[in-house]
């Protein structure tokens, strides 16, 4: 008997996943860990399983023409680990557009293909590579394999997704790479890599050029490699942290107010209470999701910070916790106010595959006002509706609902 079931259904492809490699694996630990091998199975028996479809085909290719898109660092073997370069083909056509976002993201994931350089010593970056990940702007590459690429697609949910992978024979990278000014400035000035992060991140740089720079020693000290899955968590911890600071000296909301987003087939609903900086996330995986396969009930995991910060490294929700983060400090900063922010993540049905945390951080941080409310109560009542969550199973996972259900009974 097949042990793959489609977990998506798209026009350009169909998602599939292999469940047997992840048998007997508990459910429960699966949303928590969610790819970081918590389980000591290495890599993810649930990730490594999923095969994308296409309608029509990838085709493979040994030598690649197209604009790099980035750098990927692994993790798993650290620091020996194999580095993938991300080239988007110059057959992507940024004008093919779809209604669902989710069949954008899969159509240009098909046209990224991924020459890789393996490492049985510590890392070294080339300087072809090094000229790919200063610049800001995507520069030209010809890739050549000394292999035809393989279909095989990786997804995480800190990185983006990358595929069609072969191993790289020769890389050539053209014309110069652009640097913005305050890179310069931060590397003359001979900054530590959070306050390099900082300078970046206020002057607008992306969080993927960021986290490109720190994984690869080229912003701030210590320069030297790392996965750049540890990259992308430690900006959006750097960022978040900064942006908390700001929002502890806005004023605090008189009122509770709603908001929400549908992104790329996911609900982010975030309720801002009228109190000082708290936070909270808490995530609904339904049935038969991506970590749920057999399961017939919703699995639930959420993460809490105080006005004084974390406790435990957000061991529970890792590189996506930090992510919500910065999106629900850049929507406080956006409007002005101070609150205590509870984030509701639930991916709708057939949306399940991860694309990376950055998806957190725009799903929450592009979240628009619904509706104000004078009552707690009430807010938290509209907030359950809006994804269809029972309101009782929210004050008992929740512990910023449960800390005011204590203050009320006080």
């Amino acid at each position: 008997m097949s042990s793959k079931i489609t977990i998506e259904e798209h026009e350009v492809c169909s998602v599939e996943l292999d469940t047997g490699p992840s048998n007997g694996i508990s459910r429960n630990k699966c949303v928590v860990c969610k790819g970081r091998s918590m389980c000591g199975i290495s890599p993810c028996p649930v990730l490594s399983s999923i095969e994308l479809k296409f309608e029509d085909g990838v085709i493979s290719r040994d030598i690649i023409s197209g604009k790099s898109n980035g750098l990927n660092i692994g993790w798993e073997r650290y620091p020996n680990d194999t580095i993938y370069a991300s080239v988007l083909s110059n057959d992507y056509s940024p004008n093919v557009r779809f209604e669902d976002g989710r069949e954008h993201v899969f159509y240009r994931l098909s046209n990224i293909f991924s020459p890789y350089v393996g490492s049985s010593v510590p890392i070294e970056i080339d300087e072809g590579f090094k000229k790919m990940v200063i610049s800001q702007t995507p520069m030209g590459v010809e890739a050549e394999l000394s292999e035809p690429s393989r279909d095989k697609f990786f997804f995480s949910g800190v990185e983006r997704a990358f595929g069609n992978i072969g191993p790289l024979s020769t890389l050539e990278v053209f014309g110069d790479p652009e640097i913005p000014l305050f890179i310069i400035e931060a590397m003359e000035m001979g900054l530590g890599y959070e306050q390099a992060i900082v300078k970046a991140y206020e002057n607008n740089a992306e969080i993927d050029y960021i986290s490109r720079l720190i994984a690869t020693g080229n912003l701030g000290k210590p320069q030297r490699p790392m996965p750049s899955r540890w990259a992308k968590t430690t900006v959006y911890s750097v960022c978040s942290r900064h942006l908390i600071d700001k929002v502890k000296h806005l004023p605090v909301m008189n009122e509770t107010s709603l908001y929400h987003n549908n992104y790329l087939g996911n609900d982010y609903v975030v309720l801002a209470f009228g109190k000082p900086w708290q936070f909270e996330i808490v995530e609904r995986w339904l049935p038969d999701s991506i970590w749920t396969t057999g399961e017939k009930e919703p699995l639930y995991v959420h993460e809490h910070e105080t006005y004084s910060g974390v406790s435990d490294q957000a061991m529970r929700e890792g590189g996506s916790y930090y992510s919500s983060r910065l999106g629900a400090c850049e929507l406080l900063v956006r409007e002005g106010v101070q609150a205590a922010c509870l984030v509701l993540f639930s991916p709708r049905p057939g949306s399940s595959v991860p694309f990376g945390s950055g998806e957190m951080r725009r799903g929450v941080g592009g979240a628009t006002l619904v509706d104000k409310f004078e009552s707690e109560a009430e807010a938290v009542d509209a907030a359950c509706s809006e994804i269809d969550i029972p309101r009782s199973t929210m004050y008992k996972i929740s512990m910023m609902l449960s800390q005011n259900t204590l203050n009320r009974w006080m």
